[in-house]
């Protein structure tokens, strides 16, 4: 399985999948990392680019490959992409890239329900 996560530095999660230009793809057997790779996108080829604009027939998305797609922040919206090309979105407070992965496969992975707006009013 394949997963990726956005990583503006290839080392932490970064947020606002739609918008990611770089990805750090994991390639997983077994449970275990065997491969990683960068995927690196223009600003015109992030995922949100790719869904908005109208589709090119047989234009495919390099991230679409993947099983899993997991990122610091994300709409509602992006999941519902994701699920088209039955991909899992998973938002997640965890930052090493790394530690991301081994949470995830062995389930310990804390992950976040996306909302459509953070507004948060604490005063």
């Amino acid at each position: 399985m394949k997963i990726a996560i956005t990583s503006q530095n290839q080392r932490t999660v970064s947020g606002h999948a739609g918008r990611a230009t770089r990805f750090v793809v994991y390639e997983v057997d077994n449970g275990k990392v065997i491969g990683k790779e960068l995927i690196e996108v223009d600003k015109e080829n992030t995922l949100h680019e790719f869904f908005h604009n109208a589709r090119i027939p047989g234009k495919t998305h390099p991230v679409l490959k993947v099983d899993v797609v997991i990122t610091g922040s994300m709409g509602p919206g992006f999941i519902r992409h994701m699920e088209e090309f039955d991909i899992e979105a998973i938002m997640t407070d965890e930052h090493e890239l790394d530690v991301v992965v081994n949470k995830y496969l062995n389930g310990t992975l804390n992950s976040l329900a996306p909302s459509a707006h953070h507004h948060n009013h604490h005063h």
